[in-house]
């Protein structure tokens, strides 16, 4: 992979992914996974536009560390499980097709045991929650076909209720979460009070509904 990823870009902390698998304790590897945030690469609704080739190279640099430390590593417990971001900060629904076509994406996945599954982070920045609810049910049924998860991690405008939302201005994502419960994880994005609480009782909600066989915080 090119050198620019690591240069400019680094994981944060400027850690590579085996450099930060390293600092957590052997006993939590089992329960614990790297999510790689690519952020402009991804795009997002200010001023990032996405850039196919470099999210790629960019998740392809992190995958391949982590792929290269688990062929080493003979106890499976303590191999590296990753997720990949898909959606930051309210990325507009028109860059999916371009920067993460969805032939593209299954094919990375089975060919990288290491990664999990996806996530989907503050898309309540984007006001169309149709939109928004149906390109999170497609990536729920996507994930599940592959045997792999789906985060929903947000936080919320005071009196918003967005996640709300997406389960019901359309049945498209409830009736995918009803199928598919077993591979959606929804929590707070802890980096923000903002909505904290709000989307915390939506996901417990959604988990005691059984739309959700996972919730964290």
């Amino acid at each position: 992979m090119g050198g620019w990823q690591a240069r400019w870009h680094p994981s944060q902390g400027n850690l590579s992914v085996t450099g930060i698998w390293n600092n957590i304790p052997d006993d939590l590897k089992p329960y614990t996974a790297i999510q790689l945030h690519a952020d402009d690469f991804v795009g997002h609704g200010y001023g990032g536009y996405g850039d196919h080739d470099r999210l790629w190279a960019w998740y392809s640099y992190f995958v391949d560390q982590a792929e290269e430390y688990n062929r080493n590593e003979p106890d499976s417990k303590k191999h590296i499980n990753i997720y990949l971001t898909l959606m930051t900060g309210g990325t507009p629904l028109s860059y999916l097709s371009r920067t993460i076509p969805d032939d593209e994406l299954v094919a990375f996945i089975n060919a990288h045991e290491c990664v999990k599954g996806v996530v989907l982070s503050e898309n309540y920045n984007n006001g169309d929650t149709v939109g928004v609810a149906k390109v999170t049910a497609k990536y729920l049924k996507l994930m599940a076909q592959q045997g792999c998860y789906l985060v929903l991690t947000d936080i919320d405008k005071p009196g918003s209720n967005m996640m709300e939302k997406w389960f019901n201005d359309t049945d498209e994502l409830h009736n995918a979460a009803k199928k598919y419960h077993k591979y959606l994880i929804i929590n707070s994005k802890s980096t923000s009070s903002s909505g904290f609480n709000t989307v915390r009782s939506f996901a417990v909600g959604a988990w005691l509904a059984g739309l959700a066989d996972n919730w964290g915080h």
